[in-house]
């Protein structure tokens, strides 16, 4: 390799950037607190989890920025 020219920047690590996902324990407990929350209101344990996974997506993609 020639010393005189410049070397290539690396590649960045797509890794990097790739979104993590809530574990099930993290969905679990978000849920939980949610229909703790709720009471005897209306709602679902299906909608609390999804709505804790809505919840914890947007919570990680707030922190990659």
């Amino acid at each position: 390799m020639n010393p005189a020219l410049p070397r290539a920047a690396p590649a960045a690590d797509p890794l990097e950037k790739r979104p993590t996902l809530p574990t099930r324990e993290e969905i679990a407990l978000r849920a939980w607190q949610l229909s703790q929350a709720r009471g005897d209101g209306p709602g679902s344990p299906e909608e609390d989890w999804l709505q804790a996974e809505r919840e914890l997506r947007l919570r990680d993609a707030l922190r990659r920025r």
